[in-house]
This record gives structure tokens, C-alpha cells and sequence, in this order.
């Protein structure tokens, strides 16, 4: 038999999985139909709240400057609002049609394509936060130096941020 019909207790086992893989089109899923409903509505409701919510984000910071926070920050944000609208498009959506026809319809190309871009979102998201946070951190840090070393009245003064 192929390396995707052995199943020891539900999952494959880690000596078949080192074996010849299948093409796309020959694998499927084995996942129960109301578990596949369920799956299916839990990932529309998130491709929906996860663009509804981001696009919102990036008009409302970009187009109308409703985030009162230095320009830095607003453009974290905003990388933040891209990255996870790229996430959704690149994983959410795609598993969604996959779900339904309960295998992989995109073909092996898209599906490298969808795994790469699904990675970079994915890793770029905590990167995003981590700077997001070290700036802030260095504002407080700023503003406590400030308040703190005595400056000298001829030099310029560091801005407060």
C-alpha cells in the first residue's frame, strides 16, 4: 500500500512518512464530515473577522490618522494589519476550499507557493510585535534619561517621544 494508507493509531508513522511522498492530487484528508462543517465555518468566520478587522485598521490609521501614536508605531501597525491579512489569504483561505473538497485542489505549485508565503506571514507577525515593543521601550527609556541626566542649556535637548 502507499505511505499515506498506513495509519497507526490515526496518524502516520514516522517510517512511512520518509518513504516515496504521493503527488497532491493523490492525497486526501480523513477527517469526519461534521468535523470538516465545523472546521470549514470556524474558518470562514475567521477569514472574515481577520480582513474585516485588519482592513479597518489600515484605513482607519492611514486614511483618516485615527491612531494617535508617533509615526513609527503607526507603521508597525499597519506592517502588523498586512501581515495578517497576507496569513489569511495565504492559509486560511486555501485551507478552506481544501476542507470542502476535502483534499488539496490547488495543485503542487501552489501548494509550495502557499507554504512559503504561509511562513514568511506567519514568522513575520512576532518580529513585527517584538520591534513594536523595543520601541516603546526605548521611548519610556528616553523619557526617564531625560528627566533624570541634567543637560546642558546650549546643547539641543533630546526630543521626547
Amino acid at each position: 500500500k502507499q505511505w499515506y494508507q498506513r495509519r497507526v493509531r490515526g496518524s502516520l508513522s514516522l517510517i512511512s512518512m520518509f518513504q516515496q511522498t504521493p503527488s497532491t492530487s493523490e492525497m486526501s484528508f480523513t477527517v469526519s464530515d461534521p468535523v470538516r462543517y465545523i472546521l470549514i465555518l470556524w474558518s470562514i468566520i475567521s477569514t472574515v473577522l481577520s480582513l474585516t478587522g485588519n482592513t479597518i485598521v489600515l484605513i482607519a490609521s492611514r486614511k483618516y490618522r485615527a491612531l494617535k501614536l508617533d509615526e513609527y508605531s503607526v507603521r508597525l501597525i499597519d506592517n502588523l494589519a498586512a501581515a495578517d491579512i497576507g496569513y489569511t489569504l495565504t492559509d486560511i483561505i486555501p485551507t478552506i476550499g481544501a476542507i470542502a473538497a476535502n483534499k488539496w485542489v490547488y495543485g503542487r505549485e501552489l501548494c509550495i507557493a502557499d507554504r512559503f508565503l504561509t511562513n514568511v506571514f506567519y514568522n513575520i507577525t512576532p518580529l513585527i510585535v517584538a520591534l513594536l515593543s523595543v520601541s516603546k521601550l526605548m521611548g519610556i527609556f528616553y523619557i526617564i534619561r531625560h528627566h533624570f541626566i541634567p543637560f546642558d542649556t546650549k546643547k539641543k535637548q533630546p526630543p521626547i517621544i
